[in-house]
């Protein structure tokens, strides 16, 4: 076995389904960790689901409260191979996705490789050079997609996993661990022949947070801040930049009557982000970690 799969999931069914049925013939002795946070499946979901666990088509772990960092985090740890392949619930893979993750690992001394994401407006469409992730050339990168990208599982678990202060949309995650990565002296390399088309789900997911332009709730502010906070340079400027473009869309400007509200969720974010920032990062503990190598 030389990667896992970790696909975390939050309240999708079929997409999540049909994304699964289409990695299982791939996936040969790789394992499939589906790390579900969805309170209730609809029954074909959860047939489909319990089947191919019985059948150890995958391992299908439940967790209680909705968090993409800690979901990410319990298949990291619970993943049995050197490399570990996180994808998104709501994606059509190439068909040697895993492969090709594993062929440019082998390649290349790069810690994490961020694979190509093809977003349904750029399906059919030449890539562009100027896309950082659904270009034709692979090359050296400073941060990742989370829905397509493979990490050497002993790196990822040396520099504490991903911060579980991002929570809801966990907007800004990325950023912040590949700042991580980075410092600790590792690479960061895009690969273009690990692809995917992004499905973006109209429902479950990051969607369960609202509308980023009408919603009044915190969840698609709430790791910007954090992420501005941790940051340290130019705090105020960044902070206040973020709230002028967050009311001051094509969106906004049509409709201004959506601006209190919007303005309303960019102040809720701030709080709380301020809140966790001042308790510090939420990383895996050095008992799980440790733990972790041993399992392994």
């Amino acid at each position: 076995m030389e990667i896992s799969v970790v696909i975390p999931t939050y309240g999708r069914e079929r997409v999540l389904v049909d994304s699964v049925r289409q990695l299982l013939p791939q996936a040969g002795n790789a394992e499939l960790i589906i790390v579900d946070q969805t309170p209730g499946h609809e029954a074909e979901t959860s047939d489909a689901l319990e089947r191919w666990s019985m059948e150890g088509s995958i391992r299908w772990i439940r967790l209680d409260a909705p968090s993409v960092t800690g979901a990410m985090n319990r298949g990291l740890v619970e993943a049995r191979a050197p490399l570990v392949l996180f994808l998104d619930d709501d994606i059509e893979p190439a068909p040697d996705l895993l492969l090709q993750h594993v062929a440019a690992h082998r390649e290349s001394d790069a810690a994490l490789l961020a694979g190509r994401v093809i977003q349904p407006w750029e399906r059919g469409q030449p890539a562009t050079p100027a896309s950082l992730f659904n270009a034709c050339e692979p090359g050296p990168r400073e941060e990742f997609m989370g829905g397509n990208f493979s990490i050497r599982r002993e790196v990822a678990l040396d520099i504490g996993g991903f911060d579980e202060n991002f929570r809801f949309a966990a907007y800004r995650y990325e950023r912040e661990f590949a700042d991580r990565l980075l410092a600790a002296g590792r690479k960061i390399l895009y690969t273009p022949d690990a692809w995917i088309y992004h499905l973006q789900a109209e429902r479950g997911g990051v969607r369960s947070y609202g509308n980023h332009l009408t919603t009044a709730r915190p969840g698609h502010s709430l790791g910007a801040y954090y992420y501005i906070l941790g940051a340290g340079e130019h705090r105020i400027r960044r902070i206040t930049r973020r709230m002028g473009r967050a009311v001051s869309t094509r969106y906004h400007l049509r409709n201004p009557w959506h601006m209190p509200r919007t303005l309303w969720a960019e102040l809720r974010g701030l709080t709380l982000a301020a809140a966790m920032w001042r308790r510090g990062r939420s990383l895996l503990s050095n008992d799980v970690r440790a733990q972790a190598v041993v399992d392994d």
